[in-house]
């Protein structure tokens, strides 16, 4: 066997959180109820899903780049719009099929599309962008546009909203 070239390929997903409805569901679904008429919620913890995976993209982005190879990273679109928005890392859209030039990661960003005629959702590639990761190390280690009153008044909101009242 000969290996001509190699890349490396991750697809990152979302994590969810507040999953005891959803483990309430598969309970209640092995012991026979009807699940089509409970409506059990959970939450996306998409911050939480970029903070973690952000740094694997970095670790293996530096390595991957040690070795003149390609690291590529597929995200969900809404995951990628967290990725972007948290860290406003500069990055370059990569036209189709074009993986040439300096960056070495990758990100591919998938959608899904309904298909009325099938009644089903079909996944297909939105865009891809290129970036380093330096700069990706960069935009996450920046915090100059930190402002320290709306960071503050941000605490004060949410222990607010959580149900706590005194300060």
């Amino acid at each position: 066997m000969h290996i001509d070239d190699f890349a490396h390929l991750e697809i990152q997903a979302d994590s969810t959180t507040q999953t005891r409805q959803l483990v309430l569901c598969v309970k209640d679904f092995f012991e026979g109820k009807d699940i089509t008429r409970n409506n059990y919620t959970y939450g996306l913890n998409s911050k939480s899903s970029i903070k973690v995976s952000s740094l694997q993209m970095i670790d293996k982005g530096y390595l991957f780049e040690k070795a003149g190879k390609k690291s590529i990273w597929i995200l969900q679109d809404s995951l990628f719009s967290v990725l972007s928005s948290t860290y406003g890392i500069d990055m370059q859209e990569v036209e189709e099929n074009n993986f040439d030039g300096e960056n070495k990661l990758f990100f591919i960003v998938v959608k899904l599309d309904l298909n009325r005629e099938e009644n089903r959702y079909v996944q297909k590639i939105e865009a891809c962008y290129s970036t380093s990761p330096k700069l990706l190390q960069e935009a996450i280690s920046n915090k100059e546009s930190l402002d320290e009153s709306e960071l503050l008044d941000s605490i004060k909101r949410r222990i607010k909203e959580s149900g706590y009242h005194e300060f």
